[in-house]
């Protein structure tokens, strides 16, 4: 699907249909990064980078399962929790190329996570009565969360952080 811009000024005989920006549908996480680039994954396993026009740049990363949620650690570095109980941290470099850094296996599966500061992630599930652990290369309960930024919505299926 396409989003075609068509200005006032138009008229059926000079339409021209051009797209203005590709669409990719069933989007299961984005973020920003500091600098304002778009990072998304989708349910067919793509992550990709935008610009601030939403322009694709670089090219599309292919994960290896289902990713569930994406969430921005620094100016260069993403979390992506997949559905295979794995948390993936891949480089971003400006050009929007995406590497990978490295994985680790959960004890839990994840489906929405958010930055708690610079090196730890905070990870949503409904599969423990807190509903929220933190990571940091291990996981972990929380004696006490303070939620500064977000709630997590935990429905009968998934558990979201907004």
């Amino acid at each position: 699907m396409c989003i075609i811009f068509i200005d006032s000024n138009t008229t059926s005989n000079n339409l021209k249909l051009e797209p203005l920006i590709e669409v990719e549908f069933d989007v299961n996480g984005i973020d920003f990064m500091p600098d304002g680039r778009l990072v998304s994954v989708y349910k067919n396993k793509k992550c990709i980078v935008m610009n601030d026009k939403l322009t694709k740049i670089g090219n599309k990363y292919l994960l290896r399962a289902i990713p569930l949620d994406v969430v921005c650690m620094s100016d260069n570095e993403i979390a992506v929790v997949l559905d295979n109980y794995t948390v993936c941290i891949l480089s971003v470099e400006k050009t929007g190329v995406i590497r990978a850094e490295r994985t680790f296996k959960t004890n839990f599966q994840y489906q929405s996570l958010r930055k708690l500061d610079a090196s730890t992630l905070v990870g949503f599930t409904r599969d423990t009565l807190e509903h929220a652990r933190k990571m940091d290369g291990r996981e972990e309960d929380f004696k006490t969360l303070k939620k500064r930024y977000f709630t997590s919505m935990c429905l009968e299926y998934e558990c979201k952080c907004v």
